[in-house]
């Protein structure tokens, strides 16, 4: 056997070594584009760290998607496709979405998936988040789940922005506002395969409104987040913010919502990391158990009604048809018994 191959047969096994070994980073799935793009060492993959002795039922340390640089710094020639989006908003996407597996250590956290987008001119809201970026959304759900509302399969199935009038109104369904992450609205826009997004009115993009360099929003369909959205511009991810001298990651707080509709780990916080400036990993750290409380509080109400046309600081999508498309509005919601 090469010196080489033996190498990586030693790290596979060293990764899938059980509880109680010293592994450090446990990897999930790989996506390799060296021949895709004809860039060699060019790309991306999931992660885990724990601690060097690891005990099952701890939780992680950090998940996150670690990108090789020659991947990021040829990103552009990577594959995209390109859909318009029609009046009133009138903008034209240009991306790819890649969809990896999470590493399967779900007693250390409780993400399934992820799905990392870049987004050549960015994407809605225009003059917050048109310019390129990349989009990474860590997904609680497995993809079963996922398929229940966005089948990849077979694809969008209704004229609702894609999706039945069914589906189009549970996408929309509030939250009890203790389950609602403090300080956000909802865009006012369903995306097939994500939902709704969730948009943070107290982030700098919005104070006052302008080009966003790096942020977090959330997902939301069925009355629940379903994922959270680390957010990074390309050029700000090249800046010396990210890749100063020594630097050891740029990392921020996480709005988390007070409670959680079941038991899950969630993050603390979120950041992007330049290791050795071979990588680029977008992470999210100081994991904790989910305080679990969404029955409905009369005292407290609900969160996240779709926003009527005219608000700020929303997408304003109108070209489904309100009296075929129907959404819960305040004077309208009665949830399932």
């Amino acid at each position: 056997m090469a010196r080489s191959a033996l190498v990586l047969a030693l790290m596979a096994c060293v990764a899938l070594l059980p509880s109680g070994t010293l592994a450090k980073f446990w990897y999930g799935e790989k996506k390799d584009y060296d021949t895709i793009i004809g860039v060699r060492g060019a790309w991306v993959r999931t992660y885990m760290e724990t601690e060097k002795v690891w005990t099952r039922g701890r939780p992680a340390k950090a998940v996150g998607v670690e990108m090789s640089k020659a991947l990021f710094d040829n990103i552009e020639k990577v594959p995209r496709q390109q859909m318009t989006v029609p009046p009133p908003i009138n903008f034209n996407l240009d991306g790819f979405e890649v969809i990896l597996a999470m590493p399967d250590q779900q007693q250390a956290h409780s993400f399934s998936k992820v799905r990392i987008n870049y987004n050549k001119g960015g994407h809605p809201l225009a003059g917050v988040y048109d310019v390129d970026h990349f989009d990474v959304h860590f997904d609680w759900d497995p993809q079963p789940v996922w398929d229940t509302m966005f089948n990849l399969t077979t694809g969008p199935d209704g004229p609702c922005e894609g999706v039945t009038p069914d589906k189009y109104s549970r996408v929309f369904e509030p939250l009890p506002k203790q389950c609602f992450p403090p300080d956000h609205t909802q865009a006012g826009q369903l995306e097939w395969g994500h939902g709704s997004h969730l948009f943070p009115l107290k982030a700098p993009e919005f104070n006052p409104p302008r080009r966003f360099n790096q942020t977090l929003i959330f997902g939301t369909w069925g009355g629940q987040v379903r994922f959270v959205e680390p957010m990074a511009a390309t050029s700000w991810l090249k800046s010396k913010a990210v890749t100063g001298p020594g630097s050891k990651g740029v990392f921020f707080s996480i709005a988390n919502p007070a409670y959680y509709p079941d038991d899950r780990y969630v993050a603390g916080r979120y950041g992007y990391i330049w290791s050795n400036q071979k990588t680029l990993k977008f992470e999210l750290r100081s994991m904790r158990r989910a305080a679990v409380g969404c029955k409905y509080n009369p005292r407290l109400g609900w969160a996240g009604f779709r926003p009527p046309i005219g608000t700020p600081n929303t997408v304003e999508v109108t070209f489904s048809p309100v009296e075929l498309c129907p959404f819960p509005t305040p004077d309208t919601w009665k949830p399932a018994a």
